[in-house]
This record gives C-alpha cells, structure tokens and sequence, in this order.
C-alpha cells in the first residue's frame, strides 16, 4: 500500500506497470487463462465432493455415516455418548427412509428400550459386537414399554418401522460396523 497521493506503480516492478497486465487505476487484471483454469478446478472438486464417499458409490450426506445392512445401504447418526443416546430420535417428526440412528455401548450388555417423546414408528436391531443381528422388535410411537434385548448386545440400530422387512433383513444378517463406531470411545 502506499501513501495517499502517490503512485503504488513506481514501487512495482516494470512487468506491472500499464500496458502489461495492469487494468484500471492500475490494478492488476488476472490472465483469461488463469481464471479457465481456476472454474475448471472448482468444479471438478465439486462434481467429486458430490459423488465421493459412501457404500458403492452413494452420495456423502453430513452428519451421517453409510453404512450395509445384509446388501442393502443405509445412512446413520452414530451415538455413543450417554446424553446422546437418552435423546436419540426424540422429538422428531420423520425418519428419511434410508436412515437411522446406531447406538454405541462400551461392552455388550441386556439394552433396553422404550419410546418417551418419540414420535415415529420405529423398528429396533440389537447387534452382538461383530454386528450380527440377534433380534428385531417394532416399536410404537410414545409407548413407555422397554423393548429389551433378548440378550446381550453392544449396539441397537433404529429404523423406520417395518424398514428390515422391507429390505429382506432378519437374524443373523451382518450390519457393516463403520470404524467411527468401533473407534467410538461410548461411555456408560
């Protein structure tokens, strides 16, 4: 910068000066070239961004991890913290249908659980740790009534009611444990 009534182009060097890339007031004007070169960048990374990530080719979308359930892909919310999984689905008003919610335990145990403040019909997984399905149980919207495993598991997986029906999921199908959950430090 230079001070008011001087000229910045004597302190520049002379390939700046007008004439030679300079515009006007003698600003500088970035080369037709340069600026091709740049759009084009911009959009191959967003045309990359748009279709990189998930299960086969399946879209990113942020905040949700893909995942497999047998063969058939699913987004998740992951929670592993113990105020995270007290609120899961809580207070909301729909469920995309190709998403749900995986819940995170330190160590396999009997999970229980019920339906306070949720307002979507859902349907339960409970997962051994190397994400087998032991059990499947729907659940209504409100309902106070526990859910329990029918033994121990370490994680539950919440979907829309009906959804492993649907796609053909029972027992015994494997549910893809992303690394994030695996990593996931739940606390009790």
């Amino acid at each position: 910068m230079s001070a008011p009534g001087t000229d910045s182009r004597l302190d520049s060097p002379p390939h700046l000066h007008a004439g030679h890339g300079s515009g006007p007031g003698g600003r500088r004007r970035t080369p037709p070239r340069l600026l091709l070169f740049a759009a084009l960048a911009l959009s191959t990374t967003a045309v990359v961004v748009a279709v990189a990530g998930g299960c086969d080719g399946e879209p990113q979308r942020p905040g949700l991890t893909s995942i497999r359930v047998g063969s058939t892909p699913l987004f998740i919310e992951i929670v592993g913290t113990v105020a995270s999984r007290a609120k899961g689905l809580m207070h909301r008003r729909e469920l995309p249908e190709d998403q749900g919610m995986l819940f995170v335990y330190p160590n396999p145990r009997k999970l229980r659980f019920y339906m306070k403040n949720t307002l979507v019909p859902l349907s339960i997984a409970y997962l051994s740790p190397d994400g087998t399905i032991a059990d499947i149980h729907d659940m209504r919207p409100l309902d106070l009534a526990t859910v329990p495993s029918d033994g121990e598991a370490q994680y539950a997986l919440e979907v829309n009611q009906g959804w492993f029906a649907r796609h053909g999921v029972k027992p015994g199908d494997r549910v893809e444990l992303p690394e994030a959950a695996r990593a996931l430090r739940a606390d009790d």
